[in-house]
């Protein structure tokens, strides 16, 4: 058998050693394990202390370059109302549109609320996929109901693979549900008036037979 004492090196973090005791006509593989930092990294291996002598030592490094991509990252970068000031009963369009600042595609979920997520009225759910350094968007309808603000909020979750950051999955938007004006009577009056009758009243008594100026 063959002994020899295995040297792993990058920039910037502890070396790593192995020893190995290969037979005769044999291989082995030694490793080593570190938490590498998204970026280009380059690893050095040299094997030394080889027993019995190693006539040749020409071969005893090795030197590799390793791309390790960051993980995905959504970000809710913004949520959009096709009218913020709908009249109640309207229908709305609820855009919410998520980047992905990875080096990984990634999917997950895009729900949306009336309210916070945690007490608030869910209003759908969209699956979503987005590219490594792209956009996506997921889009509900919503019946714009009850006259007031209405907090409306998009938060993205079960993101797959797993991503950097989950702090900045949420965003909000408010939307102002106006009451319809009151719809006209019979006769085109507008209610809290008389209509055409009472405005013919206003216009006096009108002149009689023999008016003269």
């Amino acid at each position: 058998n063959a002994t020899a004492r295995v040297n792993f090196s990058t920039p910037g973090l502890p070396d790593a050693v192995a020893q190995v005791s290969v037979p005769a006509g044999e291989s082995r593989n030694p490793s080593a394990t570190w938490k590498l930092a998204a970026g280009n990294h380059t690893v050095n291996v040299t094997i030394s202390d080889i027993r019995p002598y190693d006539s040749n030592s020409s071969d005893d490094r090795a030197t590799t370059s390793l791309v390790v991509l960051a993980r995905p990252d959504l970000v809710m970068a913004a949520v959009v109302a096709s009218n913020s000031r709908p009249y109640a009963g309207l229908n709305v369009t609820i855009q919410a549109r998520v980047n992905n600042t990875g080096d990984r595609e990634a999917s997950g979920v895009v729900s949306f609320y009336d309210g916070p997520p945690v007490s608030g009225v869910l209003l759908g759910s969209k699956n979503i996929t987005v590219a490594a350094h792209s956009s996506s968007s997921a889009y509900i309808g919503w019946n714009a109901t009850g006259p007031g603000d209405h907090v409306l909020y998009a938060v993205v979750t079960d993101v797959y693979p797993a991503e950097a950051n989950a702090a900045n999955n949420q965003l909000d938007r408010t939307v102002t549900v106006r009451r319809r004006p009151a719809a006209p009577e019979p006769g085109g009056a507008i209610p809290g008036f008389g209509g055409l009758a009472a405005l013919a009243g206003c216009a006096g008594p009108a002149a009689g037979p023999g008016f003269s100026d």
